[in-house]
């Protein structure tokens, strides 16, 4: 990627050069141009550094080097959560004062499911009674953990649904549904008609 080439390892061209004088400048993910104005940066996880053995070399690359710079220059850093936050201290030894917590909005695109919609989506998946849904099922997720938790609820007749593609072999447990990747529209419902 040329911008974390030029900005990220190089370290030159100034963000001023391509948009003209800023007073605030807020950067994301993958790149940390320098720049006169007063910096912000997002910081929304830091599962690349965390999980570094299961991400992609390039990826965990791209973002120590970004980090080095956030650790240097930015002024001011946004996390989307306090976990977000005790890891940035934790990992990228930044001062707690540097940071802010603001937490995301969820997509706009979830709205609440018609009550028929909810049914019908639950009927096709083969889901019955009340349920637990967790998004998400890559390796970070640690689901066999989340089914070992589940597992030891005293909550009869409460299913666990998972949503998303396993990247791992997991034995099927009782109450425990594993649906792999589904519609937007049909996670919309499933997040509806969920306990929690």
């Amino acid at each position: 990627m040329i911008a974390d080439f030029v900005w990220n390892r190089l370290h030159m061209l100034p963000i001023e050069w391509l948009i003209g004088k800023v007073d605030v400048f807020h950067s994301s993910d993958w790149t940390q141009p320098p720049s006169s104005a007063f910096k912000v940066t997002t910081i929304h996880d830091l599962a690349p550094l965390r999980f570094a053995k299961i991400s992609p070399s390039k990826i965990v690359a791209t973002h120590k080097r970004r980090f080095e710079w956030v650790k240097k220059e930015v002024d001011k850093i946004i996390a989307v959560s306090e976990f977000t936050k005790r890891e940035i201290v934790e990992l990228l030894n930044i001062e707690p004062e540097r940071i802010v917590v603001i937490h995301e909005a969820p997509d706009p695109a979830i709205k609440e499911a018609l009550l028929a919609k909810v049914r019908a989506t639950l009927k096709r998946y083969g889901v019955k009674g009340e349920y637990i849904l967790v998004v998400g099922a890559d390796p970070r997720k640690n689901i066999p953990a989340v089914i070992q938790a589940f597992g030891r609820l005293k909550h009869k007749g409460l299913n666990l649904v998972i949503v998303g593609r396993l990247w791992e072999q997991i034995p099927r447990v009782k109450n425990v549904n594993l649906l792999g990747h589904v519609s937007s529209e049909d996670l919309h419902a499933l997040y509806s008609g969920a306990e929690a």
